[in-house]
């Protein structure tokens, strides 16, 4: 059986996709997760409710790790907090980090693990000196700012109804008390990852993204050299375009402060348009977005552009806007599609990397078992280990790499 095709076009582009597992093609993400519609669906009732009465298993919520103990290269135990007291717990055979791409990174720091430079100021005692520790952290970033109103004609039934109060009130009472309502169900997206255009493909652009490179390098083995795979993907025409940015530039993170109370996060800065490549990906692919109302089948049920509006625009579509005598105070005045772009890009909280499973001298910190360097019994099992950001949602990823190291581990025992 051939799979699907679907086909889009305007008088610019015409793209013809059939779902073949290429990521220069459609997405679909149905949310009708249970035959029931409208239903909070919860992993836990896979992955936790049925074993709860395992002997060997005990879930202790609300309780934040301190540190590990370690004793040379072997993590002897865990020191944490649980209801505003201090406890201590002893390992037997491992201890497994499983708390997500920044307090895995956290707390690996705080026990002792990584950069000398980061650790000693703040007066933690060094155990193992792993200076790779949190410096390829990567994210997916988005704007998502563009949004249309719907004609009434269309039938669509929109969001648009949590615009009334009272309609809204009905929902959110429907949600706490039943976890059965509107606001339970994710919206259904659909994917279109754009092909590359000829803008990034030139040379003369690739030669300017390389002095980019050339004036802020990066400090990491590691980011040195998936630098090299991401020019490739520059060049490559099946790369897609997307308004999420899937395959960023990779620009390090900088950790402003490493909270040393475990109930709260460090500071970072994400860095994200370091490089002048990752906003022109995305001014490229969020106008190629906002045309899309501009043409059929949408135009018909499109009833305006709610936002971002008719006041953010290129410097182009400002000028043919404007009498060219008034064009100095408008530029000033209407702010640009990057200035638009940079005040509401977000995360799509996929961030990860942070301990990427690489050879150390590449800057990793889990070697293929998930065991972390210069330790014999500390596994690593989270998004953390990724060493290059994936062009995939990560939830996916993260149960993987949990079955998987349940296979290790058992391999072992």
């Amino acid at each position: 059986m051939s799979s699907p095709k679907y086909i889009f076009s305007n008088e610019n582009h015409r793209f013809s996709f059939r779902l073949t597992g290429n990521t220069l093609g459609l997405g679909f993400a149905q949310r009708l997760p249970t035959p029931t519609p409208l239903l909070v669906v919860l992993r836990s009732k896979v992955y936790v409710l049925p074993h709860l009465d395992m002997p060997n298993l005990s879930i202790l919520i609300k309780s934040y790790v301190i540190k590990i103990l370690i004793d040379s290269v072997t993590a002897t135990g865990v020191e944490f907090t649980h209801g505003g007291a201090t406890y201590t717990i002893g390992a037997n055979k491992e201890v497994i980090v499983s708390a997500g791409a920044l307090k895995s990174l956290q707390i690996l720091e705080l026990s002792g693990i990584g950069d000398p430079k980061v650790l000693k100021p703040l007066g933690i005692v060094l155990k193992v000196d792993l200076p790779s520790v949190g410096t390829n952290m990567q994210d997916h970033a988005a704007d998502i700012s563009v949004s249309w109103e719907v004609t009434p004609e269309s039938g669509i039934n929109s969001l648009n109804k949590l615009g009334d109060p009272e309609f809204l009130q009905q929902k959110l009472g429907a949600y706490f008390s039943q976890k059965r309502s509107l606001l339970a169900n994710v919206v259904s997206e659909r994917q279109l990852p754009l092909p590359s255009t000829r803008h990034r493909q030139s040379e003369g652009h690739h030669r300017e993204t390389r002095k980019g490179f050339g004036r802020n390098p990066p400090k990491s083995a590691a980011l040195k050299k998936q630098y090299t795979i991401q020019m490739a993907r520059l060049k490559n025409p099946d790369m897609p375009v997307f308004e999420i940015i899937v395959n960023p530039v990779l620009t390090e993170w900088i950790m402003l402060n490493l909270a040393r109370d475990p109930t709260t996060y460090p500071a970072l800065d994400a860095n994200y348009f370091d490089h002048q490549i990752d906003l022109d990906i995305m001014v490229e692919a969020f106008k190629f977005g906002r045309d899309l109302a501009n043409h059929e089948p949408l135009k018909k049920v499109v009833a305006r552009e709610a936002n971002p509006g008719p006041n953010v625009g290129t410097e182009a579509d400002i000028i043919s806007m404007y009498d060219p005598l008034l064009l100095h105070t408008f530029l000033k005045s209407i702010p640009s599609l990057s200035e638009h772009i940079k005040d509401n890009l977000c995360t799509v909280w996929h961030t990860s990397d942070t301990l990427p499973m690489l050879p150390e001298e590449d800057g990793g910190v889990v070697d293929p078992k998930l065991r972390v360097y210069g330790t014999s019994n500390i596994r690593v099992v989270d998004i953390s280990i990724i060493p290059l950001q994936l062009s995939i949602h990560t939830q996916t990823i993260a149960y993987g790499i949990a079955e998987k190291t349940a296979d290790i581990i058992l391999e072992k025992a």
